[in-house]
């Protein structure tokens, strides 16, 4: 916490941080987060002095400013949907997995959610060339079987561009 003293910024004068600090406003979110013009009107100095030290200050100690159409806009422009390499499931998941979220994949044994996670850590790394860390918890990781669907990828990359 940044506390207020004589010449954090141009406007901080001494008459300023003591009449400032006589209102029990000591620290420089104390001074942004308050009511300007009853502050000004309390402590007997110019509202715009006031306005203007807490421009300087907002600008020196607080990152930009910003709204949650800004924040929304900013989410929408870095997240992508990753396909799962499987049209149907792809259809059922809105298009695939959003990045930024999470997906829980739940069933019985042998239903198939092993193969849904190595098909999409497959389809990342092979199709859109992006690095995938693979976390198995239960230590049922078949190389065997990956080395199958990373080939079985490959051949199907090799055939959309060298069509026989």
């Amino acid at each position: 916490m940044v506390i207020l003293r004589e010449g954090i910024c141009p406007g901080a004068t001494a008459q300023l941080i003591n009449a400032l600090k006589e209102q029990n406003v000591k620290t420089v979110v104390e001074l942004v987060s308050a009511d300007i013009e009853d502050l000004a009107q309390r402590c007997s100095i110019s509202y715009k002095t006031l306005v203007a030290v807490r421009r300087v200050l907002l600008a020196q100690y607080s990152p930009f400013p910003s709204n949650a159409a800004d924040l929304y806009e900013e989410l929408l422009g870095s997240t992508a949907i990753l396909s799962t390499g499987n049209q149907s499931l792809d259809k059922l998941l809105d298009s695939g997995l959003y990045t930024g979220e999470l997906t829980e994949f739940v069933g019985s044994p042998g239903s198939g959610k092993t193969q849904v996670c190595l098909s999409l850590a497959v389809n990342v790394a092979c199709a859109l060339k992006q690095k995938v860390l693979y976390v198995d918890t239960t230590g049922g990781l078949s190389s065997a079987r990956l080395l199958q669907l990373i080939q079985s990828q490959v051949d199907s990359l090799e055939e959309q561009v060298c069509p026989s």
